[in-house]
């Protein structure tokens, strides 16, 4: 038996670290944490975990009869940007041991058990871990309910329990006062392998919360890693777009307040690049390379008079961007827009997505006419972006459920099911797709 660390008082951290392939009692209700054991903390204080993984890829992940990674009584734990992969919890009959069993065998990756204590998680990803009986990713019981249990900016997905689990977190049991849970996956399926073939340009997507925050996948898969960072305020418009052409997308807002414009060329935190203010109040903006020179600028689409305002050319200095060089009618008012090449010509177009049904048409020009594609394609409510998710030069539909936080995306322009379902998480306001 291999175990790293036992810890009892004093003030414990753990930064940078990594801990594989270490194992304590195979059996047993309340014995557990292969890689760390904390039984108790000066005046109460957490326990912080930093950047450090626990096991991280098959064959090195620890193995305990309950908390493969973490097990506790009465501590609390604060876990930030770390990973816990391949960690079992491998006793079994749980705590209380059932009749004729050893116990154990909860807490694939973290086991916590007492009365008043948090665990909290931010940041970290807690996948492929198993517990023979319940939860495969944590295990965390406040005995008098005092407890409480929060997760944030955090995946955690694909960590079966053969035994039980709370209802409506799969890999996790839970019982605490608080259950907090904010721009987080928690997902049973198993992994999806990127969409995008081999050897071809492809898109990826894009998602702002309701905080503000841009989430910048770097593959259209599970699990996959993603680009976060504050941009704008809460309550803005978000698109993305090659702003200075240098064949990156990068963040834009839209201000229907005041019709302002703001961008940025780098996707990262910071004040505007760019700002100037076109439309009117209540117009929505619209991103794309109108004209085929591998720009983009800002358009917008005003939904009262179902008409859309295009201009090649970007504002500065806080200016007024002056009057469009074109204008069409096209679809009905209150329908949403999205922007799309649909034909392959490396010109973008406009669609419009009918929320309450579901109805998603187009035009492959920027004139009023009919639609030359329509279909229906998700659920009400669904939020809609267009991008090219297989490389095939051809933008098709995806659409964000907030209902169950999943993205479903679709590689060809017509009706019929999702080739693709993927966990994005909850508490996303918009969506676009990203070239990569």
């Amino acid at each position: 038996m291999k175990k790293s660390i036992f810890v009892r008082g004093g003030r414990f951290k753990v930064v940078n670290s990594r801990f594989f392939n270490n194992t304590c009692d195979d059996v047993g209700p309340d014995v557990g944490g292969a890689a760390i054991r904390v039984l108790s903390q000066h005046n109460g204080e957490p326990v912080f975990v930093v950047n450090s993984t626990f096991g991280g890829a098959e064959g090195f992940g620890n193995v305990c009869s309950n908390g493969g990674g973490l097990s506790s009584i009465g501590v609390s734990w604060t876990v930030i940007n770390s990973l816990f992969s391949h960690n079992r919890a491998i006793g079994n009959g749980a705590n209380p041991a059932q009749g004729g069993t050893p116990g154990g065998g909860s807490g694939g990756a973290i086991y916590n058990d007492g009365n008043t204590f948090t665990l909290t998680v931010l940041g970290t990803r807690i996948e492929n871990n198993h517990a023979n009986e319940g939860g495969g990713a944590i295990f965390f019981v406040s005995n008098d309910r005092s407890g409480t249990l929060v997760i944030r900016d955090s995946v955690l997905r694909y960590n079966p329990s053969d035994g039980f689990e709370t209802r409506g977190y799969p890999g996790i049991f839970v019982l605490a006062r608080d259950i907090v849970v904010e721009n987080s996956i928690i997902d049973d399926s198993p992994e999806v392998a990127d969409v995008c073939p081999p050897g071809r340009s492809c898109d990826t997507m894009a998602l702002h919360d309701t905080r503000g925050r841009f989430h910048l996948w770097d593959a259209v898969a599970a699990p996959r890693t993603q680009t976060t960072f504050y941009y704008g305020n809460p309550g803005d418009v978000s698109f993305l777009g090659d702003w200075d052409c240098d064949g990156v997308d990068t963040p834009g807002l839209y201000r229907q307040s005041d019709g302002y414009v703001y961008l940025r060329n780098s996707n990262t935190q910071g004040v505007a690049d760019i700002k100037f203010y076109f439309g009117n109040p209540g117009d929505y903006p619209l991103a794309g390379d109108w004209n085929g020179d591998g720009c983009d600028t800002v358009s917008i689409y005003r939904p009262a008079a179902a008409r859309i305002y295009v201009i090649n050319r970007l504002g500065s200095n806080d200016g007024g961007l002056g009057a469009a060089e074109a204008s069409f009618a096209f679809g009905n008012p209150g329908d949403k827009p999205f922007v799309g090449d649909f034909d392959g010509d490396g010109i973008d177009s406009v669609g419009l997505h009918r929320e309450s049904t579901g109805l998603v048409y187009f035009r492959n020009s920027l004139t009023t006419g009919v639609a030359d594609s329509q279909f229906i394609y998700g659920d009400p409510g669904d939020r809609i972006a267009a991008g090219d998710w297989n490389g095939d030069g051809r933008d098709t539909v995806a659409v964000y459920r907030g209902s169950n936080g999943t993205v479903y995306i679709k590689n060809t322009n017509t009706q019929g099911p999702a080739d693709v379902s993927l966990p994005a998480g909850d508490g996303y306001v918009h969506l676009a797709a990203v070239r990569r």
